[in-house]
């Protein structure tokens, strides 16, 4: 995810600096979307695995108190 989230950085950084006409820059904001689609896809899976294997962890912090602790 950090590799993606650095080549949308620099894409949209590039796209910024230069002096690009309409055309080139939405083709720049379309490759920033797939780079952006593909972290927010590896944050949900991130999340979905947490959830599989800390079951335990979320069921303490769903019920609150202090059993969260």
């Amino acid at each position: 995810m950090v590799r993606r989230a650095q080549e949308a950085k620099l894409i949209a950084e590039t796209a910024y600096e230069s002096n690009a006409n309409a055309g080139e820059m939405r083709k720049a904001m379309g490759r920033v979307s797939v780079e952006l689609s593909w972290i927010e896809e590896g944050l949900v899976d991130s999340i979905d695995d947490w959830n599989e294997f800390h079951k335990d962890a979320l069921r303490k912090l769903t019920e609150g108190g202090d059993n969260a602790k």
